[in-house]
């Protein structure tokens, strides 16, 4: 089994990154256009329905614009942030009730389809800013973003 990674925007105008294996697939931050992100999943060979979960690292709006239409598009996938995002970002923890979302704490393993994640403590000028390892097989990366 082995991990794929794909940048679908990095910058200060938005950012997010897939995780996948052949059959998981894990969106990390969402602060882009749902349009955007969809053309970037079809320019895969994916579709929104492929998505298994949402990573989000922390609240800025250039991780989070999108996550609210996530929320009532991708009906299979669970949504994870830690404590100090969800609390900060009052209206999106709001917007998410009807989605499946859960809270990471620092090396708490979980699992997402048959990739382990685990998150970890970044310093950032952010409520509860996270980064994420990731495991399938032999194969192994994390995502930082925005450390300082």
């Amino acid at each position: 089994m082995k991990l794929s990674f794909c940048s679908l925007a990095s910058g200060s105008s938005g950012n997010c990154y897939l995780v996948r294996t052949e059959s998981t697939a894990i969106l990390v931050d969402a602060g882009i256009s749902g349009r955007r992100i969809f053309a970037g999943l079809a320019a895969l060979g994916m579709n929104q329905g492929d998505v298994d979960g949402v990573l989000i690292t922390h609240e800025h709006i250039d991780h989070i614009k999108s996550v609210q239409m996530l929320a009532k598009k991708l009906e299979n996938a669970n949504f994870f942030a830690s404590a100090g995002t969800w609390n900060a970002a009052g209206e999106l923890r709001k917007c998410l009730e009807s989605a499946q979302c859960g809270e990471v704490a620092a090396k708490r393993i979980f699992k997402i389809g048959d990739i382990m994640v685990t998150p970890f403590s970044l310093s950032h000028d952010a409520a509860e800013p996270t980064g994420y390892s990731f495991a399938a097989g032999t194969s192994k990366l994390s995502i930082v973003t925005d450390t300082g």
